[in-house]
């Protein structure tokens, strides 16, 4: 299936690159095979566009990209877990923000919120689809430090240090017992560090 997958996705690319290119050339430096290629990509085009088949395959792909990106970051594996006695909280005040769950950046649709249980994560619709809302309990957090910049893990120094210059926001490092290697930078509130000490001192 991959297979298939791979070689279909190739000849998209080709024959939607081949119309984009030629769409830029004038039609008297162009055999009329091309200008009909052209011509009969673009019919097609705007007939999918305007067909109920477009809707689907948006909405397809949509769950497919949000569910590859669930995968790929560690949502999915922390929500095995994490996700397991969820319950949201009561007259609860999510703060909306960026993180870094993995190598995905959440940029402005993570949002997290903490009480005596613990720090509560989800994802704003419509970007939610195969992330599943968490709770992680405080004696399940090794570490929480600074990190002053919400950058790529491998950010070249130089580049490390200018977006920390310019960067507003108070984030945080959280390093889990249950997951140690999985990278959790969110933002944070500072409310949050009075639950922590608390935390600590059961």
């Amino acid at each position: 299936m991959k297979t298939i997958g791979k070689i279909l996705n190739g000849l998209w690319v080709i024959s939607f690159g081949s119309f984009f290119v030629l769409s830029f050339i004038a039609n008297d430096k162009l055999p009329n095979f091309a200008i009909e290629y052209r011509n009969q990509f673009r019919a097609l085009l705007d007939a999918f566009l305007k067909s109920p088949w477009f809707l689907v395959v948006f909405i397809t792909m949509w769950l497919l990209v949000a569910f590859h990106l669930a995968k790929k970051s560690g949502w999915k594996n922390l929500a095995e877990q994490y996700s397991l006695h969820y319950v949201a909280p009561v007259k609860s005040s999510f703060s909306k923000g960026s993180g870094y769950i993995g190598s995905i950046s959440y940029n402005g649709v993570l949002k997290v919120y903490a009480d005596s249980l613990g720090l509560y994560l989800k994802i704003m619709f419509p970007f939610s689809f195969g992330h599943k809302a968490l709770i992680i309990p405080w004696s399940d957090i090794k570490t929480v430090t600074d990190e002053k910049a919400l950058v790529p893990e491998k950010t070249p120094k130089i580049l490390r240090k200018i977006a920390e210059l310019v960067t507003r926001a108070s984030y945080k490092k959280v390093v889990l017992k249950s997951y140690p290697d999985q990278r959790l930078v969110i933002h944070w509130d500072k409310r949050f560090n009075g639950l922590l000490i608390l935390s600590n001192l059961r």
